[in-house]
């Protein structure tokens, strides 16, 4: 909800994803602020439901197993394994 150094960027990909709320900028942050979006972080349904199926993608997503086939695949002499 109120990002640092590079998870300004993630925080933003993750609201476009209708994940999670709008990142604002520390600088920006009043003890009204939080507490208004801490109340709208837990009363959201459609971000608690996005979310929800985020998890599920992501888990039939295989992704170690999918990283893991990839460097397999693709190392080669001029690759991952030889420098």
């Amino acid at each position: 909800m109120y990002p640092f150094g590079d998870q300004h960027f993630w925080g933003t990909i993750a609201y476009q994803s209708g994940v999670a709320l709008k990142p604002i900028p520390l600088k920006k942050l009043t003890e009204d602020l939080l507490i208004t979006n801490l109340r709208a972080l837990l009363n959201t349904k459609h971000l608690y439901n996005s979310s929800f199926e985020l998890m599920h993608k992501i888990r039939v997503e295989n992704g170690v197993l999918n990283a893991i086939n990839f460097i397999e695949t693709n190392d080669s002499n001029e690759g991952f394994g030889n420098r």
